[in-house]
């Protein structure tokens, strides 16, 4: 997944995707010419060692993101984070997988934030 992306020219920026032998994906063709782009860092890349909370907010990307945050979370005690599961039925399956990633994967407990309908709580067990 190295070198794998997802270039969407309405956003502007590029998306880890695991799809084997594939670069770039254009999904929309606007008419302007004329945009930059960006590779995606995973957070690791940071050395990041003092992060006390993050909030996931990137569209069904979050076993992606933390994924390329393992390290990052080990480094700074397994910091607390949020993050977006939508509740719809298209999504039941991806949320499951994300979910169970997070309690199974990475030793999270997870927690519907109240009141929200999509957000989760994930505290280190």
């Amino acid at each position: 997944m190295k070198d794998n992306y997802i270039l969407s020219k309405e956003t502007k920026i590029i998306m880890p995707i695991p799809i084997p032998n594939i670069r770039y994906i254009q999904l929309n063709q606007p008419e302007e010419k004329d945009y930059t782009c960006a590779k995606v860092q995973a957070l690791d890349n940071y050395g990041l060692r003092n992060v006390g909370f993050m909030k996931l907010e990137v569209e069904g990307w979050e076993i992606n993101v933390l994924n390329g945050a393992k390290r990052t979370l080990k480094a700074s005690g397994y910091s607390p984070f949020i993050f977006e599961a939508w509740p719809d039925a298209w999504f039941s399956e991806k949320k499951a997988q994300l979910i169970a990633y997070v309690q199974d994967t990475l030793k999270y407990v997870v927690e519907p934030i109240e009141g929200t309908g999509n957000m989760f709580l994930a505290l280190k067990k």
